[in-house]
């Protein structure tokens, strides 16, 4: 795998491969990356040919190169993950050292995460969770303080490359009579499928990472109201499983999809802030950060690509529903930490009495709301809908399914996550 430096960009191929020897075939767990690293992978690509020297086939199926259309893309990935795993020939290649004109600076500053990195460890958490946390993932993976340890925590394996999507794949097919919850096992290698999906979406459609897919969204949601996009970022929001979930993701830089999809809902929808002013924050936390997965779901919680339903999530019923006792908000908001769980989820409905009861004045302690939720959410509803429902969104909203769905004897297979 081509490394990647901390800021998301490219190391050049040049210093990796090693024009004087062999050509040799190297299969590459990874993505097609931001702007950045996509221009510099197009310029090495095309140097590489117009000087006639190939150095590397590569090979990828995290996303199919200059892939147009999804016809047979299901049938080429199933054939992909139930072929035989590639063993690279590390022996062609040469490595950097520290003697090297390579700044190794920023990469020595150490981790701050919880997970330790290395294809060794990866190895073991995916042991870990075969043997362990497979059993009561399905019914798991929603709620913030189960799916820390139901989740399979390979996300950042994954993303670096130090296991590919077929070696988990094979891993767990060999091992599958094992596994008790047959249930769990199998949507959790439906979710590989949908990894995929979204990162052959980013390649076949880069310039999501700037821009609504669905044009008709641009008429709305242009201003950024600094305010509130600094609460959001300070944890200050007011709505305590919102807060606890960027507290949680800034210290440990990781969250349940259910979390992130909520962070994002919240921001773009109650908060009215356009997505791409808080995508940078949340890629520079999330220590699983997948350019593919990252601005597809951005888009898709931010309602911008026009083909799925709209979901406004609510903050409060999803911490009274997946956080009942309070356990992952008083962790990650210890200034909550003396409230009943009745009062936990709402702390602005604290009275006088309660707040020097509780020893929590709002307003210092903890903020008040930032938006009346209810009808930040109506607002931003009656906005979306009818922008969804306009002639523009509608002739845009199937180009994009005739690009990104494959279709099969006049039927349209859709992947909807």
């Amino acid at each position: 795998k081509a490394s990647r430096a901390t800021t998301g960009e490219l190391i050049g191929v040049d210093h990796i491969l090693d024009k004087n020897k062999e050509p040799l075939i190297l299969e590459v767990n990874g993505s097609p990356g931001t702007g950045a690293d996509y221009e510099g992978y197009m310029y090495s690509d095309n140097k590489s040919k117009a000087e006639g020297k190939m150095n590397g086939e590569l090979i990828v199926f995290k996303f199919l190169k200059y892939f147009t259309n999804r016809n047979n893309w299901d049938k080429k990935w199933r054939e992909h993950v139930n072929s035989k795993p590639f063993k690279n020939d590390l022996s062609k290649i040469s490595f950097l050292d520290k003697s090297s004109s390579f700044d190794y600076s920023e990469f020595d500053e150490g981790c701050r995460y919880e997970i330790e990195g290395g294809e060794g460890k990866a190895k073991e958490m995916l042991d870990n969770f075969l043997k362990e946390k497979v059993n009561g993932y399905f019914i798991n993976i929603s709620y913030p303080e189960a799916s820390r340890y139901h989740c399979s925590r390979l996300s950042a394996y994954i993303s670096w490359g130090n296991l590919s999507i077929r070696q988990i794949y094979h891993y767990l097919k060999m091992r599958r009579d094992d596994v008790y919850d047959k249930k769990s096992l199998d949507q959790f290698l439906n979710r590989l499928k949908w990894h995929c999906h979204f990162v052959q979406k980013f390649e076949q459609e880069p310039s999501i990472e700037f821009y609504n897919l669905n044009v008709a969204f641009n008429a709305i949601r242009n201003k950024v109201d600094k305010k509130k996009l600094k609460a959001f970022k300070k944890a200050q929001t007011g709505y305590p499983l919102v807060d606890a979930a960027i507290r949680c993701l800034q210290e440990t830089g990781y969250i349940n999809f259910r979390l992130r999809a909520m962070i994002v809902s919240f921001a773009t929808h109650h908060l009215w802030l356009p997505w791409q002013c808080i995508s940078g924050f949340l890629a520079r936390n999330f220590i699983d950060y997948e350019p593919g997965i990252h601005f597809c779901q951005l888009q898709m919680q931010a309602a911008t690509m026009g083909v799925h339903t709209i979901r406004v999530y609510n903050p409060v019923k999803q911490s009274e529903e997946k956080d009942k006792e309070g356990v992952f908000i008083k962790r990650w908001l210890p200034e909550l930490r003396s409230l009943p769980k009745e009062l936990v989820h709402k702390p602005w409905k604290l009275s006088v009495m309660d707040q020097m009861m509780y020893k929590v004045e709002l307003g210092t302690d903890y903020p008040f709301p930032i938006v009346d939720l209810d009808s930040a959410a109506k607002e931003a509803r009656d906005k979306l809908w009818s922008v969804k429902k306009s002639r523009q969104s509608k002739i845009e909203g199937q180009k994009i399914l005739k690009k990104h769905t494959e279709h099969r004897r006049g039927k349209t297979k859709r992947y909807t996550r």
